[in-house]
């Protein structure tokens, strides 16, 4: 009497495991496209030395200075990144300073190519006015920083991101921590 039950048992376990097998479906589902994390640099800076004005830039970075026609070439290289911070540091008379200004303002605008950006104009306590302009959609130079203390000084940066990008998206990380440290830059400008 045993051997039926036994045997009616196996009958539906198999059966059981066969029903369940035929309903599991081999369907792979792709994951979204994920970009590296990055370690932000720590919020630490530093002031270039040998320039005619104050200008703090984050610590963790390389740091190289070049002068050449006048100009004092800044660029801040940040490895983590694959990215560098170009700025020029120029020195003439308010009214050359102030066509400068303009002339910069307006290769800022096309660099933007027509993308949605966000604009921050500040005035540090050392005199300077700043102007921050963030593109994020843009691939090349995301962010863009025109500085001048009104008297001859003009300071203009932009971001260059050294690979190739395929998606913006890709590069906000990099774009929100240069962002903060270009904006602190700002702040912290003095003669």
């Amino acid at each position: 009497m045993m051997r039926p039950t036994l045997l009616s048992i196996l009958i539906l376990s198999a059966a059981a495991l066969c029903m369940c097998t035929d309903k599991v479906e081999n369907n792979a589902i792709p994951r979204p496209e994920a970009y590296h994390r990055i370690i932000p640099y720590d919020t630490v800076y530093r002031q270039v030395e040998n320039l005619p004005v104050k200008m703090m830039l984050n610590a963790q970075a390389d740091i190289a200075t070049k002068y050449s026609g006048g100009n004092t070439w800044i660029d801040v290289t940040y490895r983590r990144y694959g990215a560098v911070l170009h700025y020029t540091l120029a020195q003439s008379s308010p009214k050359d300073t102030e066509k400068a200004l303009a002339n910069r303002i307006e290769r800022a605008s096309m660099n933007t190519g027509g993308r949605d950006s966000e604009i921050i104009e500040l005035t540090s306590p050392g005199g300077f006015t700043s102007t921050v302009i963030i593109t994020p959609g843009a691939t090349v130079t995301p962010i863009q920083h025109i500085a001048t203390d009104s008297k001859g000084t003009l300071i203009y940066g932009s971001l260059e991101i050294i690979h190739v990008v395929n998606d913006p998206e890709e590069t906000r990380p990099i774009v929100e921590a240069v962002t903060h440290d270009v904006m602190e830059t700002a702040k912290q400008l003095s003669p």
